[in-house]
């Protein structure tokens, strides 16, 4: 019933109605403004969060024979490797199975035009041994290129 229809001259029901009105529509009104701040301080709380930790790529890769990774050979076996940022350069470490650092050396990513499907390694034959030159990681569009001068 339309508020005007319910007007009746000396009587209240019209503000009563008005007032039970302007109620509800201030609640919505308020709850409408409590869900925008609530959104607003929730984005601000995610921004303000800590930055994610830094991206490792990791791998792990059997030699059958020795492999020479920069100046160091390493002898048969199977070794898990970790690219990541140290001190603001990328390195590539190389691990034992049990996880103690053997060696490490500098490299450089380069983006690849598609995804890498299956994990490898590449290089070239240097004294009798494999010198390890890349690392490419199943899963992802980087090669790590080794760089074993610096």
């Amino acid at each position: 019933m339309p508020l005007l229809s319910a007007y009746q001259p000396g009587k209240k029901v019209l503000v009563v109605n008005v007032f039970f009105h302007l109620e509800a529509v201030m609640k919505r009104f308020l709850g409408i403004v409590l869900g925008l701040t609530a959104a607003v301080a929730l984005t601000a709380a995610v921004s303000a969060a800590p930055a994610a930790a830094p991206q490792v790529h990791k791998v792990s890769f059997t030699f059958a024979d020795p492999v020479l990774v920069g100046t160091q050979t390493l002898p048969a076996g199977k070794y898990k490797l970790e690219c990541m940022m140290v001190d603001g350069q990328e390195v590539m470490i190389f691990k034992s199975e049990k996880g103690v650092e053997i060696t490490r050396i500098p490299c450089t990513p380069k983006d690849l035009t598609e995804k890498v499907k299956i994990s490898q390694y590449s290089g070239m034959m240097k004294e009798g041994k494999l010198q390890l030159r890349s690392v490419r990681i199943g899963g992802e569009q980087i090669e790590h290129v080794l760089n074993p001068a610096s």
